[in-house]
């Protein structure tokens, strides 16, 4: 049953993101043949048009993903969904797994269009910064970058958390009837919390994973405040990054999936 709630999910979203995808596609290739010098004007617009999509394809994304999950379990699917002779923890797992695919899908053709852009910039003689120095750290440049996907992997499930966290948390009895107003105040205050979280445990404790010598090593990271800002402006000894992120992301997962899971079960209603 879960596989068919979920090829069902595929088709529904896939109509939509599709006709996103093909046109960021074509926009891309489009830009990367008009980059001939007989076509300069061309290549300006189609390049201001691939910058505009990189950020608009991935907020149309969450947005999509949101409006499906709304509609299959609060909207005009919802007395279907609800009926169903599956649990709510397989619906929540199918939406879940299935906003991490069409992110992941995103964010690939998001790469392709900065591909692109670098390209168009190179091939016209803009000024790009230096790259043929070697890398210095060797495995320690690639266990940060490993680091890096990883905390990115998490901040994507974290959203996906909180979307369907705010939005179910709308569809409760007490909300129910401004839902969408909701949703948007739920996701507004959540992630401010959650932001201020993390600024909080990163200026007050400052713990970083250090990636120095090939080995990485997790050190309290003292603050001269009287520099603090120049500080920032100077490029550290070795590669570093704030523990916190990556765990006010795992703790937010670890809460708020149980919860959707829970209201899910016991306190939404369908409209």
């Amino acid at each position: 049953m879960l596989g068919k709630l979920m090829r069902h999910e595929l088709r529904s979203t896939g109509r939509i993101l599709s006709i996103f995808y093909i046109v960021a596609v074509a926009t891309v290739l489009l830009q990367v043949l008009a980059s001939l010098p007989e076509q300069p004007v061309l290549d300006i617009l189609l390049t201001l048009g691939t910058i505009v999509i990189i950020p608009a394809l991935l907020v149309g994304t969450l947005v999509i993903i949101a409006v499906r999950y709304y509609q299959n379990l609060f909207g005009r699917e919802g007395y279907l969904t609800q009926t169903l002779p599956v649990s709510k923890g397989k619906v929540l797992l199918s939406h879940t797994l299935l906003a991490l695919f069409w992110l992941f899908c995103s964010a690939l053709i998001c790469l392709l269009a900065i591909v692109a852009l670098v390209f168009i910039l190179s091939s016209a003689s803009v000024d790009l910064p230096e790259t043929t120095e070697p890398v210095q750290g060797g495995i320690s440049d690639l266990l940060y970058l490993l680091y890096q996907m990883g905390a990115l992997v998490l901040q994507a499930v974290s959203y996906i958390a909180v979307i369907f966290f705010c939005i179910t948390l709308s569809n409760t009895r007490l909300f129910i009837k401004n839902g969408v107003l909701f949703s948007i105040v739920w996701y507004i205050a959540a992630y401010t919390v959650l932001g201020l979280i993390n600024t909080l445990l990163t200026t007050l404790l400052p713990v970083y994973i250090c990636f120095y010598d090939n080995a990485p090593f997790i050190a309290l990271q003292h603050i001269d405040w009287g520099g603090y800002f120049s500080n920032l402006l100077s490029e550290p000894p070795y590669l570093s990054a704030s523990i916190w992120g990556p765990v006010v992301n795992c703790c937010c997962i670890a809460v708020l999936f149980p919860l959707t899971n829970w209201m899910l079960k016991h306190k939404t209603s369908v409209r």
